[in-house]
């Protein structure tokens, strides 16, 4: 009787992971009076990410140059006022115009990026986020956007050199 009883224990907590699992999607965009390569450098150096923004608590690049195919950051970010760990690998870029990474984080995972267009001269910066699993059952939409957010208007400060 007790095997019967964990096994029904077991079937509804695996029921409500498979279930309960959350997607949250967010994107933010920002004119930048600068070139795409200074935004760029800018998003491909994630060693200086957390300096000056607060959505990043730490983030290093493990392999590789941080800017090609196949390269890895370990990246703590700030979401919802908590840190997660997530390891980021780089799977499409596209120098000047589009970088996205493929993150496993504990609980959950996401594809984020960020994309380039020139408009009058300026850099249009686009970074989004698509994620699912339950670590976002802690996160909120209107925090993800938030973070997005910040993350954009830091590049635009660091790339405009304020």
């Amino acid at each position: 009787m007790k095997k019967i009883v964990l096994l029904m224990a077991a079937v509804v907590f695996m029921s409500a992971v498979a279930f309960g699992a959350k997607k949250l999607s967010s994107s933010q965009s920002v004119k930048i009076y600068a070139p795409a390569e200074k935004v760029w450098a800018v998003l491909t150096d994630p060693n200086n990410w957390p300096k000056d923004n607060p959505a990043v608590h730490r983030a290093k690049v493990v392999s590789g140059d941080g800017e090609s195919v196949g390269s890895v950051i370990k990246f703590m970010p700030v979401v919802g006022g908590k840190k997660t760990h997530a390891t980021l690998t780089i799977t499409i870029s596209e120098k000047n115009r589009k970088i996205e990474y493929e993150a496993k984080l504990h609980g959950g995972k996401a594809i984020m990026g960020f994309e380039l267009s020139d408009q009058n001269g300026a850099t249009v910066l686009t970074n989004y986020e698509k994620a699912e699993g339950l670590i976002l059952n802690f996160v909120s939409q209107r925090d993800l956007d938030e973070e997005h957010r910040l993350w954009a208007e830091s590049v635009k400060r660091r790339a405009e050199g304020h």
